[in-house]
């Protein structure tokens, strides 16, 4: 049923959410924690806020949730205990910048396959985001578009992933190892700078130059794994750093290291 009072739209959905433009908080859980929506109302700003709560079957305690950001319209999605799964976006390939921006409450999410892009500031600031596999469509991720997800300790890259944006993960102090896969094209300054537990880094793309600012001043690295490619290392004196770097024996990567005086050479051997 839908009903127009004073130019805002009130819909009554039961079960399924869309979520287009949502910003009320009239909603009604049954027993078993899965939704039922009472009323839900949209309007065209481009701003908005979702409140919602789930409660735990066992316990009948409520946990209370805020989404906010929805930027474009036809989210479907479910929730849990843990947060909110999206499931859908219907009519788009990109998820928008500032998608879920400093949505605190948001631990776990599922993306939906047919994205492309992934915005800026996308998932900025979602301190309890846990764990994230990124969908093999997606070729680009935004400026600082995990940066500041504290509670992140793990994602995985995927193969076709291209553009990795500048302080994309920054701040994500729960994060402890990475792999960048083969065809991304460029690394920019501070992308994982702040990353104060991430001590394994691995890189399968060709550069030629590899420019240690992408961890910022300061790196609690302990180990890089570098493809055959390196010609020039910049941004640290080698000599001086603890970094266990790993490559293939007789590789120009190899020359590099010992030209830099790289104190810990190790060799790759599958």
């Amino acid at each position: 049923m839908t009903v127009v009072i004073a130019g805002v739209i009130i819909v009554t959905i039961i079960a399924l959410i869309v979520l287009p433009y949502v910003f009320d908080e009239s909603y009604h859980y049954n027993p078993y924690g899965s939704i039922s929506l009472k009323e839900l109302s949209y309007e065209t700003s481009r701003e908005r806020v979702l409140h919602d709560r789930y409660q735990d079957p066992a316990t009948g305690e409520y946990t209370e949730f805020s989404l906010r950001f929805l930027w474009d319209g036809d989210y479907e999605y479910s929730i849990t205990k843990d947060g909110y799964k999206l499931t859908l976006l219907k009519g788009s390939d990109i998820l928008e910048d500032y998608a879920f921006c400093d949505c605190e409450d948001l631990a776990s999410i599922s993306l939906p396959e047919n994205i492309k892009s992934i915005g800026r500031y996308a998932f900025n600031n979602c301190q309890n985001l846990k764990g994230l596999d990124i969908p093999s469509s997606v070729t680009e991720i935004g400026d600082t578009a995990f940066r500041s997800c504290e509670s992140l300790q793990s994602i995985h890259l995927p193969d076709g992933l291209l553009t990795i944006g500048e302080e994309a993960f920054q701040s994500c102090r729960s994060l402890t190892q990475i792999t960048i896969p083969k065809y991304v094209q460029d690394i920019k300054s501070n992308t994982f700078s702040d990353c104060s537990n991430l001590t394994h880094f691995t890189l399968l793309s060709s550069f030629k130059t590899f420019d240690l600012d992408i961890f910022g001043d300061y790196t609690p690295i302990k180990r890089i794994d570098l493809p055959d490619t390196i010609s020039s290392l910049e941004s640290y004196d080698l000599s001086i750093i603890n970094i266990d770097f790993y490559c293939r024996q007789g590789s120009k990567t190899e020359e590099t290291l010992k030209a830099c005086k790289a104190p810990n050479i190790y060799y790759i051997t599958d």
